[in-house]
This record gives C-alpha cells, structure tokens and sequence, in this order.
C-alpha cells in the first residue's frame, strides 16, 4: 500500500512540476508580449519626435529666409528679379533645408525600424520560452510516468517473486 502511495505522489508531483512549468512559460510569453508593445510606442514616438524636429526644422529656415530677404531689401538689393545672387541664395537654403529633412527623417525611420526589430524579438523570444515550458513540462509528465511505472514493477516483482 506504501508502494502505491509512492508512486501517487510521484505522479502528483510530476502533475504540479509540470504544471508550473507551462505556466512559467506562459508568464514569459506574456512579459515578451509587453515588452514588445512598449517597443512599438518607443518606434511611434521616434517618428512623433522626428515629425517634430522636420517642423522646428522647416520654422527655423522660415525665419531665416525673412531675416535673408529684410537685410538684402535693407540693403536696396531687388527681391524680385529671378537672375539675382538674393534667389541662388535662397535656393541655396531651401535645398539645405531639404537634405536636413532628408537626414531627420531617415534618422527617426532608423531609429524608430530598431525598436521595431527589438518588439519581434521580444515576441519570439516570449514564444520560443512558452514552447520551452510546454515542452519542459511534456518531459517532466514523461518522466514522472516512466518513474511511476519503474516503481509499480518493482512493487509488482517484488510481490510475485518467491521468497
């Protein structure tokens, strides 16, 4: 009777360590999960705050433009004719503007792609640890019915063996 006892205890003990394994990896993959959605805000935050440097960016070259035209016409220069210095210099400045543009924004794209790998990551390794505990857990049933039924044939051989 001890020996069944035993064996039960054995297979409740498999049962809970098992049962916590799944639910270790179910834990993580929900972490992984978080961690990603926190990721995904950082990636959306760097463009916000790439939106919001182009803008301060474009205000800026606004400023700078009405600052280059009141000291040439201060100057007596003529704004309108289209052959003068006063347009290749505003052109100049608006082709500068644009590049910094182009940087600011493949800089927040850059930024914003690496959080975006990170937040996959995070939800492959969340996965990739859930299957880790299930599979934790198949082996220890496994090993607790193997264990189980180790221990019933000895009972069993021992009750039938001549002695």
């Amino acid at each position: 009777m001890a020996a069944i006892a035993g064996i039960a205890i054995g297979l409740i003990g498999a049962g809970v360590s098992a049962s916590g394994s799944a639910k270790q990896g179910r834990k993580l993959k929900r972490i992984g999960a978080f961690n990603a959605g926190v990721a995904e805000k950082q990636a959306e935050d760097a463009l916000t705050r790439g939106r919001e440097a182009e803008d301060q960016l474009r205000s800026g070259v606004r400023k700078l433009l009405g600052s280059q035209r009141a000291g040439f016409a201060g100057q007596g220069v003529s704004l309108t004719d289209k052959d003068s210095s006063v347009t290749d210099i505003e052109e100049s400045t608006i082709t500068m503007q644009d590049q910094d543009v182009d940087r600011i924004r493949f800089n927040a794209g850059r930024e914003a792609w690496g959080y975006r790998m990170q937040a996959q990551n995070y939800r492959m390794g969340g996965s990739a640890q859930a299957q880790q505990g299930n599979a934790e857990a198949g082996g220890t049933i496994l090993g607790g019915l193997g264990n189980a039924f180790s221990q019933y044939h000895q009972v069993k051989t021992y009750k039938t063996s001549p002695g």
